[in-house]
């Protein structure tokens, strides 16, 4: 994960260097955020401070909001305030297959506006988050964003098994049962770095194996974190009062060194170690 996310902050620089596109859509204006207030509660015609607000996922209002931004729009999630929409596949920024990005969507003041394009396939979170300012051909600020728990709420990825241990969201209940259920032919995917979850394969995976085995666990030394992995490991969760997830998750696994400890060096000084600096 640690090199993934080094690749995911290069990205964001190729983001604000690539971007020749604009946006001539009424934006968000840059001082609708108000850091200093402290109500909690969602209102249209008042600022309120980002890092509080939590909302409930409604039925978008495409002619309200095309209507403020004076021209049609295809929404796909919406909160009272916030929403995602006007979807599209772009190859400029992305692999060659293309990737999908979609529009984030704000209301301040009762008034809908839209500034910000984010890369669907990346959680909202930093230094993870792909977003970028359609009107400013610059990477994204914190401003520019959906706040935690709208991105839980609407962002798809947030709540991905592999991203919810950074995220914070509570994953959904078929991003578990896939992780418990998924076949794997053809599609195991090389990962050295904790979180690891259905699928994933390597060395680093076969040295976990070697740690789950030594605690108790039923598991093959074959490098490939398959579905009887994960059902494994959630078995493991359950006992030990953790979420049920089937990954293999920071949490889980200092559990596991606790049952069966290792060797190694700590060689980024966050107390445990992981597979990689076994």
């Amino acid at each position: 994960m640690k090199r993934a996310l080094l690749v995911v902050i290069f990205s964001m620089g190729v983001i604000a260097c690539g971007n020749a596109t604009s946006d001539t859509s009424p934006t968000v204006a840059e001082s609708a955020v108000d850091n200093t207030a402290t109500t909690s509660t969602v209102v249209t015609t008042t600022t309120i401070a980002v890092s509080t607000i939590d909302e409930k996922v409604v039925e978008c209002d495409e002619d309200t909001i095309g209507a403020d931004l004076k021209t049609k729009v295809k929404m796909e999630k919406c909160t009272e305030n916030f929403g995602i929409g006007n979807t599209d596949k772009n190859t400029w920024n992305c692999p060659d297959d293309g990737c999908r990005e979609a529009s984030l969507f704000k209301r301040v003041n009762g008034k809908w506006g839209t500034n910000t394009m984010c890369r669907k396939d990346q959680p909202m979170v930093k230094p993870m988050r792909l977003c970028y300012r359609t009107d400013k051909a610059a990477v994204a600020t914190d401003e520019d964003v959906f706040p935690p728990k709208i991105a839980c709420t609407l962002w798809d990825a947030n709540t991905e098994l592999r991203f919810v241990t950074f995220t914070g969201c509570e994953p959904s209940a078929e991003a578990i049962k896939t992780s418990l259920t998924r076949k794997c032919q053809g599609e195991w995917v090389q990962n050295e770095y904790l979180p690891f979850e259905t699928c994933d394969s390597g060395t680093m995976v076969k040295r976990a194996q070697r740690v789950m085995k030594a605690a108790g666990l039923t598991t093959e030394l074959d490098g490939f974190y398959g579905s009887s992995n994960a059902k494994q490991i959630a078995d493991f969760q359950g006992k030990n009062g953790l979420r049920k997830t089937g990954m293999l998750d920071i949490d889980t696994w200092k559990k596991l060194i606790a049952v069966s400890p290792v060797k190694g060096t700590d060689r980024d000084g966050d107390g445990v170690i992981t597979p990689d600096e076994m």
